[in-house]
């Protein structure tokens, strides 16, 4: 068995558990793990991306009976480079402006939040969202409930934290107290700073806690959860392992099927090696707070941090030259919040907000052939492999600096390792808590 697929196994395994999708080693369990399947040919696909590496995006979904709506709570990319056995762990910020192409029941793309997305028409337009705004070649995607990682780190045996200060102690003690409440349950809430040891339910209080900082401090912590499972989960016998995925599998929807997820996580049990490396989008620098479709984040810009998105996962020396849509989509978010400076390839959209074409410039098939047929494996790894011809140079725009935010000429680039402590002028440091007591929905 190859690297690339002994890799796969093991960080699908850690991740999809950390975030509640619980990885399914399959030990002849379940048959088949439902949700609604991906046409490729929909969902904007970049088909000029090194075929060595598969992204697959992961979405937690909140799913309460006391909140509305199905926006997804944790959006994550995970890319696996099978030559080279990398693997990229990208969260993407949930309150990230993005524009949501339309569909057959949203006649309309808009410019919001990044998390609208699987709200307005489900995993579907989810991954279309992240493929035509991040230049990405995602074609499955795995979503999750909250009970999932409860449970996940239940069987592991729960996970030592350090809970930094004050501030994210009270607001973990909030979310465990507000669970109990809306599930009758019994969790204990936290006495001290310092190491804690955490169960399902405090652990989950912890990495949805953004209230005591912000939204890039949550997804750090939920890294931080998702690397002390992935530790503990490299020790779990066979027997432990599939005793947890009898727990989760009824919380877990994806477009792949069991025969696709067995194939790729057949050599887990077998890894002797193992690497990750953790980032947020947007990066260090390269970001603003605004008040846009209330309070949000606006890449600064999203072209400058597509460069480094690809730079992260891809590795190439020569810098990626964002698509035209990307160029677009960048240009659409400046004009709108002011953050950041047009790349002058693209003219001004309507004052609606819809651009002039929603069409994937340089990587939507023009094949109507459905995923099922055109997924195919090779011998040595889990991956599509397809034949396409060297795209042509597009006009990008990756030299831009940003005007308002003091976006540095480096960045964090691709060395960036998903610090939560980023800053910007125009609207206050990502330190920067609410000033209001919030809820916890």
């Amino acid at each position: 068995m190859s690297v690339g697929k002994k890799i796969l196994a093991v960080v699908l395994s850690a991740i999809l558990l950390v975030v509640g999708s619980g990885a399914v080693y399959l030990f002849n369990i379940r048959s088949s793990i439902s949700g609604a399947s991906i046409d490729d040919s929909a969902v904007s696909v970049n088909k000029y991306l090194n075929h060595d590496v598969i992204n697959l995006a992961l979405f937690g979904v909140d799913g309460r009976p006391d909140v509305e709506g199905n926006r997804s709570d944790t959006i994550m990319i995970i890319s696996i480079n099978f030559k080279t056995g990398k693997a990229v762990l990208t969260s993407i910020q949930r309150d990230t402006i993005a524009r949501i192409p339309k569909n057959s029941t949203i006649k309309k793309e808009s410019y919001t939040k990044i998390n609208a997305a699987y709200s307005y028409g489900g995993p579907e337009l989810a991954v279309k969202t992240i493929n035509e705004n991040y230049d990405l070649n995602i074609t499955d995607y795995i979503t999750i409930s909250f009970q999932c990682m409860i449970d996940s780190v239940n069987a592991v045996g729960g996970v030592t934290i350090n809970i930094k200060d004050d501030s994210i102690l009270k607001y973990t003690n909030k979310y465990i107290n507000d669970y109990n409440q809306l599930n009758n349950t019994h969790a204990k809430t936290l006495t001290h700073t310092g190491k804690n040891h955490l169960n399902g339910i405090q652990a989950l209080a912890y990495s949805r806690n953004r209230y005591s900082d912000n939204d890039f401090g949550r997804t750090e912590r939920q890294r931080e959860v998702f690397n002390k499972i992935f530790k503990k989960l490299t020790k779990l016998s066979s027997l432990k392992l599939a005793n947890l995925v009898t727990k989760i599998y009824p919380n877990i929807r994806t477009s792949m099927s069991t025969t696709e997820l067995s194939t790729m996580l057949r050599g887990y049990m077998q890894l002797d090696s193992k690497k990750l490396t953790n980032q947020h989008v947007p990066f260090d620098n390269y970001y603003a707070f605004v008040t846009y479709e209330g309070s949000s984040i606006a890449p600064k810009t999203l072209v400058d941090n597509v460069i480094q998105l690809h730079q992260a996962i891809y590795g190439t020396e020569k810098s990626y030259t964002p698509s035209d849509t990307v160029n677009e989509i960048s240009d659409g978010i400046v004009r709108r919040t002011g953050v950041g400076t047009l790349t002058g390839t693209t003219s001004a959209d309507s004052s609606t907000g819809s651009s002039s074409t929603s069409t994937y410039s340089s990587g939507s098939s023009s094949s109507s052939t459905s995923r099922r047929s055109t997924r195919s494996y090779s011998s040595n790894y889990s991956t599509r492999r397809t034949t396409t011809t060297s795209p042509s140079t597009s006009s990008g725009g990756g030299t831009n600096s940003a005007t308002e935010g003091g976006a540095s000429s480096n960045g964090a680039g691709a060395g960036s390792s998903g610090s939560s402590s980023n800053t910007s002028s125009t609207s206050g440091s990502s330190s920067s808590s609410s000033s209001t007591e919030p809820t916890t929905k």
